[in-house]
């Protein structure tokens, strides 16, 4: 009972112990990606490697007919001429599509260095006539890790250096953030100047290095690096804000203390640094992804155009790129801070609608909680705008992309197509074949027609041009195939989702499967506790193949896959070390004293074996050799000996074939028990049958005996049913297992009354009841027996009916 309980309580602490590293994986998976470690990332990483093999598995809808990608590929690039191509080029291909009345135009590419002014300003006027169709692009490389506070150095870093020509009044945009505190601080005021006097001392770093004394003693391109220099500088100093590093503090200098002292209201140290304490304890991390040194175009381009989107890869850990966020930010100002991607720009400027980035503070850090899409030309005035759609997205506000396929799922028109007179246009898709495979097919059509209504990503497919990412379905992806294929998704809105309560119900699931799973593999055989496993894991594989064709990802599906052969591996480890410990104690105490058949069978039941000690209803058998001492005496010891050996080898034998268990070897008497260790039904019939079975044994043998002039070997057995107790019995260090009690005393007992009455075997009346109908016995006498209140009936055991 013990035992039980110990194995229920250790499978218990072992779910819950795997529970509880799962729910810590998923509760930092939920997290933002700075405050995950190197095992997390790893996990990660696997996870997802898992999950792309089942992309194949979603129900995917069509793409959106109204999306195509205008592709700089390699027959463009062999017509029109290498990349960049002239600003001419891209204005007639712009001109040429909105001749065609295309709903958007978004660039997967960047116009950041000046070509000439003539081209520049003619570029620039055509975007200026459709700013509502036409999209800018920008970029960063740089990754912004900043204490939450230093977020308000970077909103003005990002304004200083142009930024306000990146963001500007978006009416389809909007974030929600009523966690910000020190909103009407004007923090202008106060890195204005210090901006000002880092660029000051960064040109005079710049300068020194080169040795000269005016910035109009550099060239055009040393200006373009002092420039970026300055910028850098400037970023730089927002890492550093009131920190130990900050070569501005206001305790080092007076001017610097009374612009503190303006922007923070305050008049002495003191109140200043209360103000200070409270600004840098109370924003938390924003989880919405956050660049800095952003690229711009060019100053013409930007001031005609409305809308710049960032079309930023975010690729996991792996290089692979699965999700898209929706949004990035410089700092954390509302209405200057936030830069939409490329793809939600493309919809909201397509359809008119309007995103709500609902930002929430929660575990200590600001994660977006709900994104909602609007229509605000139905907007009646009051609040009652229509809801469009809630966008899946996790806390950094990133979309699952739910990819159609490998490159060109989305129709591909190359650029060169735009620069034809032709009425007719080619555009190029991935069609799936009967056999499961693809083909690219080309087909012709009117370009009016086909162009109207579109949406269209402007970029590189060509291999050269390096805008190639790696996907779970294809490591060669074109990028702006990605902003393509996120816009279809929002268009048609076929998303492929986060399964939002997982953090709440996957442990719980875990938990019970991991209980139910324990107590089979634990319980059952290693070949049924490997079918149990395997049964497991298809229908985990089922499950996960079935939320993807929904449209869900289990993310932590094959960590939870993991868990389930842990502990599957950790239940054979058990049956290892611990219950093969007790086959082993088994199998020495009863290989030398019954069959293998019933050491087999007593491993196959080793529940139903106790060792240390039960009461059993059983038989027990005890046979004697008569005048033993006598002959005994006359014999060789060495003879004798052979002679018992010779003589117990058969008789054992047939006690073990009647499933008998040989207790000991006292002299020349055997002990047997029948029903023990094993207890069965039929113990009192099979020790009455290896009795007879012992006298027929007996004439054979005596036959040898004779022929080795050795007496011949007369026995008398004593049979009795009844309760005993039956266990392993001895000292610390030498045990047997053996039964004890009144009834064995009276078995034995009864075997000595064979001389008396001149019989072979004789049973007790409790054994004749049983075995009654089965053997023929004739009834001898009564005897009084120790232990016994009433005299106890005796039988002959003659022969079987």
């Amino acid at each position: 009972m013990l035992k039980k309980i110990f194995e229920y309580l250790l499978i218990l602490a072992f779910a819950s112990a795997l529970t509880l590293g799962f729910y810590l994986f998923l509760a930092e998976a939920n997290s933002s990606p700075l405050h995950k470690s190197r095992i997390q990332v790893t996990l990660e990483n696997v996870s997802h490697k898992w999950n792309d093999l089942f992309y194949s598995d979603l129900n995917k809808k069509q793409p959106a007919d109204n999306v195509v990608v205008l592709a700089i590929d390699e027959p463009s690039v062999i017509e029109i001429g290498r990349w960049p191509w002239s600003r001419t080029v891209i204005n007639e291909i712009t001109q040429q599509l909105l001749k065609y009345d295309i709903k958007t135009l978004s660039y997967d590419i960047i116009f950041s260095e000046e070509e000439s002014a003539a081209m520049d300003n003619s570029f620039a006027t055509t975007v200026s006539k459709a700013p509502d169709k036409l999209i800018l692009g920008t970029f960063s490389d740089y990754s912004s890790r900043v204490l939450p506070y230093q977020d308000y150095c970077l909103t003005q870093a990002f304004l200083y250096t142009g930024g306000s020509q990146l963001v500007k009044i978006n009416p389809f945009l909007l974030v929600e953030d009523d966690t910000i505190v020190f909103e009407e601080t004007p923090f202008n005021q106060l890195f204005t100047p210090l901006f000002s006097a880092i660029d000051q001392t960064s040109q005079r770093t710049y300068l020194n290095f080169y040795s000269l004394e005016s910035s109009q003693q550099l060239s055009r391109y040393q200006l373009n690096t002092l420039n970026f220099f300055k910028k850098q500088k400037i970023y730089e100093y927002c890492s550093e804000w009131l920190t130990a590093q900050d070569n501005y503090s206001f305790t080092d200098d007076n001017s610097i203390q009374a612009l503190y002292f303006k922007v923070f209201e305050t008049k002495t140290a003191a109140e200043l640094n209360e103000k200070l304490s409270l600004l840098k304890t109370t924003p938390v991390l924003n989880t919405i992804p956050q660049y800095e040194m952003w690229t711009q175009n060019i100053p013409a381009l930007q001031e005609a155009a409305i809308y710049t989107a960032s079309f930023v890869a975010s690729p996991d850990a792996d290089g692979v790129i699965r999700n898209y966020p929706l949004l990035f930010r410089t700092g954390n100002q509302l209405g200057t801070s936030y830069i939409p991607s490329l793809a939600l720009q493309a919809y909201l400027a397509s359809t008119g609608y309007q995103a709500i980035f609902k930002l929430k503070q929660s575990n200590g850090q600001k994660n977006v909680s709900q994104i909602e899409i609007q229509d605000v030309s139905q907007d009646s005035g009051a609040d009652d705008t229509p809801l469009v759609t809630t966008l899946p997205v996790n806390p950094e506000g990133k979309m699952l992309i739910n990819y159609y396929g490998k490159q060109n799922t989305i129709p591909y028109i190359s650029a060169k197509e735009l620069l034809h007179a032709s009425d007719r246009l080619e555009y190029s898709i991935r069609i799936p074949q009967s056999n499961g495979a693809f083909l690219i097919e080309k087909r012709q059509v009117d370009k009016a027609e086909f162009l109207k209504d579109k949406n269209i990503i402007f970029g590189a497919t060509a291999v050269g041009i390096y805008d190639i990412r790696t996907t779970p379905h294809d490591i060669n992806y074109p990028g702006p195939e990605i902003h393509a294929t996120a816009l279809s998704n929002l268009l048609s809105q076929n998303y492929l989702r986060y399964f939002k309560d997982e953090l709440r119900y996957a442990p719980w699931l875990l938990f019970l499967t991991l209980i139910i799973s324990l107590l089979i593999f634990i319980k059952a055989e290693v070949l049924l506790a490997s079918i149990a496993f395997s049964l497991t894991a298809i229908i985990l594989v089922l499950l996960q193949r079935y939320l993807y064709h929904e449209g869900y990802l289990f993310h932590s599906s094959f960590l939870f896959l993991v868990l389930v052969f842990t502990s599957f591996f950790a239940s054979l480890i058990y049956k290892y070390f611990f219950q093969s410990r007790k086959s082993k104690e088994i199998k020495k105490a009863f290989s030398k004293y019954v069959s293998k058949d019933v050491v087999e069978e007593i491993l196959k039941n080793e529940s139903a074996i106790e060792l240390r000690g039960q009461k059993l209803f059983m038989s027990v058998y005890f046979s004697d050799i008569r005048g033993f001492t006598e002959f005994s005496e006359k014999m060789d010891p060495l003879e004798l000996s052979e002679l018992l050996n010779k003589y117990f080898t058969p008789m054992s034998a047939v006690i073990t074939q009647h499933q008998g268990t040989i207790d000991k070897y006292i002299g020349d008497a055997v002990m047997a028990m029948f029903g023990a260790p094993i207890n069965y039904k039929n113990h009192a019939h099979q020790a009455c049958y290896a009795a007879l079975g012992c006298l027929n044994a007996l004439e054979k043998l005596n036959e040898e005996f004779v022929l080795r002039n050795w007496p011949k070997i007369d026995i008398g057995i004593g049979i009795n049913t009844g309760y005993m107790n039956a266990g392993n019995i001895g000292s610390e260090t030498i045990q047997n297992y053996t039964v004890i009690g009144d009834s064995v005393n009276l078995a034995s007992r009864l075997e000595s009354l064979n001389k008396n009455y001149g019989t072979h075997i004789i049973i007790s009346e409790f054994t004749y009841e049983i075995v009654k109908d089965n053997f023929n016995c004739k009834e001898l006498d009564t005897v009084n027996v120790k232990g016994k209140k009433e005299p106890v009936k005796i039988y002959e055991l003659l022969s079987t009916k």
